[in-house]
């Protein structure tokens, strides 16, 4: 259980939280790709939590996710 007395210490808990890292990104992923994430998508995934808890930039993911097999070889719907 984490804890926390003010909105400082909490961002700090997120930031380092590895479940807050995944939520984000597969809410980006989905925004992006315009679908949930699939399992062949989960690779992908694990891929860009580990670069957003290293650091990465919402535009480098954003660049990760467009240069990504899944997005650049999607089919048609």
């Amino acid at each position: 259980e984490v804890s926390w007395n003010s909105s400082v210490e909490f961002a700090q808990h997120l930031a380092v939280s590895r479940e807050a890292h995944q939520c984000y990104v597969q809410n980006l992923f989905a925004f992006a790709q315009g679908r949930e994430a699939q399992e062949e998508d989960q690779q992908t995934i694990e891929t860009l939590v580990a670069r957003s808890q290293q650091g990465r930039s919402i535009l480098g993911l954003l660049h990760d996710i467009l240069m990504s097999n899944g997005f650049r070889y999607r089919g048609t719907e």
